[in-house]
C-alpha cells in the first residue's frame, strides 16, 4: 500500500481548491485508510485521492459543468502557480482533457508533478514553499475549511513564491498562525 504524504495532500489542496488544507481535511485524507465508503473510492493512492476530491462539493461548486475546459485549466494554473497558462500548455491540456486522455483530476496530479524550476520561473520551489507553509498551518492549528478559504489566510499563502527565503517562509508561517487566531477571536466575538 502506498503512503500518501501530508505534503502531497497539501499540494493537492493548493492546486485543486486554491487554498491551504484545513486541519480536519489533513486528518481525514491522511488517516481514512484504504477505502472511503462514503466516497466509493480507494484513497490509498494519489490518483484515488484526486478522484475523491473531484466529487467533493467544494470541487463541483468551484468547477461546475458549465465551466469550459479552458477555464478549468486556467483556474488550476492560477491556483498552483499564480499565473495563467502559456498558449502551448493551455492547448495541450485542454486537448488532453477534452479527448479523454486525462481527466480533470489526473490533470491536476500530473500538473503538480510536472512543476519544475527553470530560467522561466521557479514553479517547483513555489509549490514546495506554499505547501510547507500550508502544512505547518494545518498541523499546528485547528484551522477549519472556512477559515482556510478566508482571504487573510490565502493572501499570506499566496505571498510565498519560488524565490522565498527560509526567513520569509518562517515569517509567513508565523503570519498565518496569527491570522488564524484573529479568525478564531472574531468568530468567538460573533457568538
Amino acid at each position: 500500500m502506498a503512503i500518501i504524504t501530508k505534503t502531497e495532500v497539501a499540494k493537492l489542496y493548493l492546486a485543486t481548491f486554491g487554498r491551504p488544507l484545513d486541519s480536519e481535511g489533513l486528518e481525514y485524507w491522511t488517516n481514512t485508510g484504504a477505502f472511503a465508503p462514503d466516497l466509493g473510492t480507494d484513497i490509498t493512492t494519489m490518483e484515488g485521492l484526486a478522484a475523491s476530491f473531484a466529487v467533493q462539493t467544494e470541487f463541483t461548486d468551484a468547477y461546475p459543468d458549465t465551466m469550459t475546459t479552458t477555464e478549468f485549466v486556467t483556474a488550476i494554473y492560477n491556483n498552483l502557480l499564480d499565473r495563467a497558462p502559456d498558449a502551448e500548455g493551455l492547448a495541450y491540456w485542454v486537448n488532453n482533457i477534452d479527448t479523454g486522455v486525462d481527466s480533470q483530476d489526473s490533470f491536476i496530479l500530473i500538473f503538480i508533478g510536472g512543476a519544475q524550476d527553470s530560467e522561466d520561473g521557479n514553479d517547483l520551489s513555489l509549490v514546495q514553499n506554499r505547501a510547507e507553509v500550508a502544512l505547518e498551518l494545518a498541523t499546528t492549528s485547528t484551522l477549519t475549511a472556512d477559515e482556510a478559504r478566508d482571504s487573510s489566510i490565502t493572501t499570506i499563502i499566496n505571498s510565498i513564491n519560488g524565490e522565498s527565503t527560509p526567513a520569509t517562509i518562517a515569517a509567513a508561517k508565523a503570519d498565518v498562525k496569527v491570522a488564524t487566531i484573529d479568525l478564531k477571536i472574531a468568530a468567538d466575538d460573533g457568538d
